[in-house]
């Protein structure tokens, strides 16, 4: 008699049981199924290239890098607001949502005014991305006063200033001097210049410890504005280390 009343014990509890599961189970796939977005369809995904390191950059230059957002997803992505988080730096603005599979450029341009020696400068970018809606991107400089070294590499001069006439350049070239003041040999590599104001940057590939040379760039024969604002080059000296120096192009 108790092995019966046992059984029947168990075998309500087994009953009991297996109604949850199957309750719990149903719940969990009516809130999966209400959630996701028909077959073959993604929300707006946002993807950000978000770090840009001027490394040595004097101190009153005002330069710029577009970073680029990109939708990754098979809607359209919206950009709410840019927060560019310091006075220092400022940003254009994406005022149309950004198509499946395309991107947008933000220009954001930073001024270095009496900063000394490591900045770290942060924006945020604000978007329906329902995964990330807050997106990050970051400036990096080794702010430097006229006259101090900039590592093992020194760059003469420090920043270009280009004249106009009538919105002409006055230069067809201009030469920058390059010197490595280190002991190993420095592999140079251009990562940015004004391709809509310079024709072409040449320079030694490498250079040995102790040794010089000089990098030209020649100039677009086109229109020149003092409205241009931003304009830079960007070289990495590469070894055992790498040493990035900025230097930021006046238009006057």
């Amino acid at each position: 008699m108790n092995r019966l009343r046992i059984f029947f014990f168990h075998h309500r509890l087994i009953q009991s049981l297996s109604f949850r599961i199957f309750i719990v189970t149903g719940l969990c796939l009516g809130l999966v199924g209400s959630d996701t977005l028909p077959q073959g369809e993604k929300p707006p995904n946002s993807r950000l290239h978000g770090s840009w390191n001027f490394g040595f950059l004097p101190q009153k230059a005002e330069v710029s890098h577009l970073f680029y957002v990109y939708n990754d997803g098979t809607k359209p992505l919206t950009v709410y607001r840019i927060d560019p988080g310091c006075s220092c730096t400022g940003t254009t603005k994406i005022e149309q949502p950004i198509l499946p599979g395309d991107s947008a450029a933000i220009e954001v341009t930073f001024k270095s005014g009496r900063y000394q020696n490591r900045v770290h400068k942060a924006a945020k970018i604000y978007t329906d991305d329902p995964i990330a809606p807050v997106r990050q991107y970051r400036i990096i400089s080794n702010v430097f006063k006229e006259g101090e070294k900039t590592g093992d590499i020194a760059i003469t001069p420090t920043r270009l200033t280009w004249k106009t006439e009538l919105d002409k350049s006055t230069l067809t070239a201009d030469t920058l001097h390059l010197s490595n003041l280190g002991d190993r040999e420095r592999k140079i590599t251009v990562l940015h210049y004004p391709e809509e104001l310079v024709a072409n940057v040449t320079s030694e590939t490498t250079l040995a410890p102790g040794a010089g040379g000089s990098l030209i760039l020649e100039y677009i024969s086109g229109t020149v504005s003092e409205n241009m604002k931003g304009l830079s080059l960007t070289l990495a000296f590469t070894g055992t280390d790498t040493t990035i120096v900025t230097v930021p192009i006046e238009i006057k």
